[in-house]
């Protein structure tokens, strides 16, 4: 993991996605879908296309079509949690 000093933010690559914690949010990005979600990995907040939604305008978390991308992101997410928090 790397700190950045500019914030506190946690962020990682694992496996072929990008972590990222913040204080009161994270999120977890796999080619083109990015996910955000709170720091347990147990309520889904947003997720967005980031091919066809550069600005996250559109929050697709609640389209049934995006139901299985939610919860493998979901399911990723607290994997890498899981892991993260057995090294502590």
């Amino acid at each position: 993991m790397r700190r950045d000093a500019r914030a506190t933010t946690e962020s990682m690559v694992w496996r072929d996605h990008v972590v990222m914690q913040l204080r009161d949010w994270s999120c977890i990005r796999m080619g083109d879908s990015k996910l955000t979600i709170d720091p347990d990995g147990t309520e889904v907040r947003e997720l967005y296309r980031l091919s066809t939604d550069p600005f996250e305008e559109t929050n697709l978390v609640a389209d049934q079509g995006e139901k299985e991308t939610v919860d493998e992101l979901q399911a990723t997410y607290r994997e890498w949690l899981r892991g993260v928090r057995s090294r502590i």
